[in-house]
């Protein structure tokens, strides 16, 4: 049983389809299908596949964004892959869509990484109500 201080977090570590083509809308339609279901409280690093960064479109991003606010999905702000982009986190943030912030430790030296978010947030004027809690 979920206990109320815990959180799922969605993510797409391998990509699940044989083929690249459309990379960004496969992409855009996995993410949007992970959030609809209901099952996730953050989306975890949603830009970052193949070791990488990926560059969603603007209405891509609104589509993630409005359905996260719907479903009362937090998107993470990842540290330690500096992720998910200035415009993505503005877009989330104009349509009301809470963040998480995350250093997505993989290695101990990472754990508690989270300067990059921290600055990201500040420099946008985001402050912590809009910022899920534990406690």
């Amino acid at each position: 049983m979920i206990k109320p201080s815990e959180l799922i977090l969605g993510v797409v570590h391998r990509w699940p389809l044989k083929t690249t083509t459309n990379l960004k809308e496969n992409y855009t339609h996995l993410l949007l299908n992970m959030i609809n279901k209901g099952q996730i409280n953050v989306l975890a690093h949603p830009t970052y596949l193949f070791g990488k960064q990926i560059e969603l479109n603007e209405e891509q991003i609104k589509k993630i964004a409005t359905a996260a606010f719907e479903y009362n999905v937090a998107i993470e702000i990842t540290s330690t892959k500096r992720v998910p982009s200035e415009d993505f986190v503005k877009i989330c943030y104009q349509k009301g869509t809470k963040f998480s912030i995350g250093s997505d430790a993989h290695r101990k030296e990472d754990i508690g990484e989270i300067d990059w978010s921290i600055n990201l947030l500040e420099k946008l004027g985001i402050n912590d109500k809009n910022i899920i809690k534990l406690i």
